[in-house]
C-alpha cells in the first residue's frame, strides 16, 4: 500500500500510529487493499488512512462541518470512495499530528454515540419518529380489537384459515408488542429510535412513577422472543399451556404509553402526542363498554381441521 519510494509518508504514518496508541491502547488495525482502518474495540472503524505520497488522507465519521478545526475538513459525504468516512483531511507533517489525533479522538466518540444511539438525531426527525410510535399503536390496538372479536369477523373461514388467521394476529400483536417494548425498556444501537431520545423533553420523574415495571411485562417479553422473534429450540419445550397468548398484556404496555405522552414538559410544541393521546383514549372508552375480559389466545396447528381442536384456539377466561 506504501510504496518503498514513500520514506516520509510511512515516517508520518508511524508518528500518527504512535500518538493515537497512547490514547487507546484497546485499538485494532486493519489493514484492507485501499486504506488502513483503526477501530475500537466494539469493531467500529472511527479512523481510516489513505497513503499517499505527499503524505496521509485521515478519514473521520463525522460530518465536515461539525468541528472547528486549524486543518481543513473537507466533505466526502457524496463523493465515491473507499472507505467508510464522511469527511477527511490530509495531514502532511508532524506538527498537525496533534489535531489529527484530537479529530480521530472525536470521530471514535461518534461512533461510540452512534452504537449507543444516543445523539445525532435531531428534533424535527423526533417529531417524525412519533408519527411511527403512533402506528405502532394503533396497530397494537387493533390487533386486540380483531382478536377480541375473533368468531363473528372469521367464523365464515374454514377451520384451517381459522387457525392461519388466529395465529397472524399473534404474531402481529407480538411483533408490534415488541416494537414499543424495546422503545421504553432496552438500549438502542445503530438506528434504533427510544426513550432515551425524547429523555430531555419528559419529566422522567412522571414518567417512572406511571409507568408498568419492566419486571411485569419480562413474561411476554421472553415469550415473544422464543416463539416470534427467533427461531429456537426452545419451541420444543412448550406445552399447549405454556403457548396461551394473554391478549390484555396490551393494558400494561398502555399504562406506560400514557405516562410517555403525558410527561412531555411542554407538550405544546410536540402536537403529535395530542393524536396519540386520542387514540389511546378512545380504546379505553371501548374497553369499558364493552366491559373487556382477560382472554387467552393459543398457538395452533394448521394441520389440524377438527371443531374439536378449534375450539383449543380461543380460551375465554371468566
Amino acid at each position: 500500500m506504501i510504496s518503498s519510494s514513500w520514506s516520509d509518508t510511512k515516517e508520518l504514518l508511524q508518528e500518527f500510529e504512535t500518538e493515537l496508541f497512547k490514547t487507546d491502547k484497546e485499538i485494532k488495525i486493519k489493514y484492507t487493499k485501499k486504506y488502513i482502518a483503526y477501530m475500537s474495540k466494539h469493531g467500529r472503524n472511527y479512523v481510516e488512512i489513505v497513503p499517499q505520497q505527499q503524505g496521509l488522507k485521515l478519514y473521520f465519521r463525522f460530518p465536515f462541518n461539525f468541528l472547528k478545526s486549524n486543518l481543513k475538513i473537507e466533505d466526502c459525504s457524496k463523493k465515491g470512495h473507499w472507505t467508510n468516512g464522511i469527511s477527511y483531511i490530509y495531514l502532511t507533517d508532524s506538527s498537525q499530528i496533534n489535531e489529527a489525533i484530537r479529530l480521530s479522538k472525536e470521530s471514535f466518540n461518534i461512533c461510540t454515540e452512534i452504537l449507543r444511539n444516543k445523539t445525532m438525531i435531531d428534533e424535527t426527525k423526533l417529531h417524525k419518529m412519533l408519527g411511527h410510535f403512533y402506528y405502532e399503536v394503533e396497530m397494537l390496538i387493533w390487533t386486540y380489537r380483531l382478536h377480541k372479536n375473533f368468531k363473528t369477523i372469521f367464523q365464515h373461514l374454514p377451520i384451517t384459515e381459522q387457525s392461519i388467521t388466529n395465529n397472524m394476529l399473534i404474531e402481529t400483536f407480538g411483533i408490534h408488542f415488541g416494537c414499543l417494548y424495546y422503545f421504553f425498556y432496552s438500549q438502542p444501537v445503530y438506528d434504533d429510535v427510544s426513550l432515551k431520545h425524547y429523555e430531555k423533553y419528559i419529566n422522567q420523574k412522571n414518567l417512572d412513577s406511571n409507568s408498568t415495571s419492566i419486571e411485569d411485562l419480562k413474561e411476554i417479553k421472553n415469550k415473544r422472543n422464543k416463539q416470534i422473534g427467533h427461531l429456537t429450540l426452545k419451541r420444543l419445550d412448550f406445552e399447549i399451556k405454556d403457548k396461551e397468548w394473554d391478549f390484555v398484556w396490551i393494558f400494561k404496555l398502555l399504562k406506560t404509553v400514557k405516562a410517555f405522552i403525558s410527561s412531555f414538559t411542554n407538550p405544546k410544541e410536540w402536537p403529535e402526542i395530542n393524536f396519540i393521546t386520542k387514540l389511546v383514549e378512545k380504546f379505553e372508552v371501548e374497553k369499558k363498554q364493552n366491559n373487556f375480559k382477560n382472554s387467552l389466545t393459543t398457538f395452533s396447528s394448521t394441520a389440524s381441521t377438527s371443531s374439536e381442536s378449534f375450539s383449543e384456539l380461543i380460551i375465554l377466561k371468566d
